[in-house]
C-alpha cells in the first residue's frame, strides 16, 4: 500500500519553480524594451507595487526610503545591517503577494550605496544581498559617506578606486554562484560623475564604459542634464541602463518619460534600458516653513 500511494504521488504534475532572482532580472533584461521600476523601502510598498494593476516587472529598493522610514536623509547614516534587513523584508512581502496571485516574484535591485567600506565590506554586502533574494545590487562611486544623488554637495572618488569597487563587487557576484550553487545578484553600477561640482558627461560616460569592461550588468549615470545627455550616453556605453526621473529639481523628469522611453528601441547595439522611476518630491513649503 505504502508503495502505491508513494508510486501516486510521484506522478502528480510538479510546479514550475520561479527563476531565481537574478536569472528573472537577466531574462527580463533581455526583452529590449523599456520597464518602469518603482521603489520600494519596506513591506507595505512593495505589496502595493507587486499586486499594482500597472503590472510592474520589476522594482528597486531605495535607500532613499529605507533612511527615511528610519527618520534619517539619505546620506549614509544607515548601516548595511538595516538596509539589509529591509531587503529581507522586502522580499518576503514580493514572495508573499506572487503566491497570493499565482504569480512569481518580481525581481528586485537594492541599494548598496558604495558598497559599506573596504573590499571586504563590499564583497559581505553582494553576498548578503543574494541571501536575502535580491536580484541585483548597485554600487555606486560616491565619497563615503555619500549623499543623494540629486543634491549639491556631492564627491566621487578617483577613476581607478571607482572601478576597483566595481570589479571587487563583480567577483563578489561570481563568487556567490560557486557558493551557492545559485547565480549571485546582477551588479548596477552607478556614476555620479556628471553631478559634481565641475563634473562633465564625458567622465561619467567613461566611468560607465570602464565599469562595462569590469563585468557590471547594468549601469547607472546619475543625473544628465538633458534628453541629449541621456541620448549621448545610450549611444556610447553598452549594456542595460537605468534613467531617474524626478518629479522636481531639473535635470531629466516625468515629463521626459516618452521621449526616455523612446530611446530603448534605439539604444546603443539595440540595448534594453530599465527606468528607474524616483521617489515623489514631498510638496514644496511656504517660506515660512521652508528650514533652512
Amino acid at each position: 500500500m505504502i508503495t502505491y500511494i508513494l508510486a501516486l504521488l510521484l506522478m502528480l504534475p510538479t510546479p514550475a519553480l520561479p527563476l531565481a532572482p537574478p536569472l528573472a532580472l537577466k531574462t527580463l533584461l533581455s526583452s529590449n524594451t523599456c520597464h518602469l521600476m518603482p521603489c520600494v523601502y519596506d513591506g507595505l510598498s512593495a505589496s502595493l507595487v507587486a499586486r499594482s494593476h500597472h503590472h510592474f516587472n520589476v522594482t528597486f529598493q531605495t535607500g532613499f526610503g529605507v533612511a527615511s522610514v528610519a527618520g534619517y536623509p539619505d546620506a549614509g547614516i544607515l548601516q548595511r545591517a538595516e538596509n539589509n534587513n529591509a531587503a529581507f523584508t522586502v522580499a518576503e512581502a514580493l514572495a508573499n503577494t506572487a503566491l497570493s496571485h499565482n504569480r512569481s516574484p518580481i525581481p528586485c535591485i537594492a541599494d548598496g550605496d558604495t558598497g559599506h567600506g573596504s573590499a571586504m565590506n563590499i564583497r559581505r554586502t553582494i553576498h548578503q544581498y543574494g541571501r536575502a533574494q535580491m536580484a541585483g545590487v548597485m554600487i555606486e562611486d560616491q565619497v563615503s559617506p555619500k549623499r543623494c544623488g540629486h543634491v549639491d554637495g556631492k564627491e566621487v572618488v578617483a577613476f581607478e578606486e571607482a572601478v576597483r569597487r566595481i570589479k571587487i563587487a563583480c567577483d563578489a557576484r561570481d563568487e556567490y554562484e560557486l557558493l551557492y550553487n545559485t547565480p549571485g545578484p546582477l551588479i548596477l553600477a552607478r556614476t555620479d560623475a556628471r553631478g559634481v561640482a565641475d563634473g562633465t558627461l564625458e567622465d561619467a560616460i567613461r566611468r560607465c564604459q570602464a565599469f562595462i569592461d569590469a563585468g557590471a550588468d547594468l549601469t547607472f549615470l546619475e543625473a544628465p542634464q538633458t534628453v541629449a545627455e541621456m541620448e549621448e550616453y545610450c549611444e556610447r556605453v553598452p549594456g542595460p541602463k537605468v534613467s531617474k526621473l524626478l518629479r522636481a529639481r531639473g535635470y531629466l523628469t516625468v515629463q521626459d518619460d516618452n521621449k526616455i522611453c523612446s530611446l530603448c528601441q534605439k539604444g546603443a547595439n539595440s540595448e534594453p534600458m530599465v527606468k528607474h522611476e524616483d521617489e515623489p518630491t514631498p510638496t514644496p513649503q511656504s517660506p515660512s516653513q521652508a528650514s533652512h
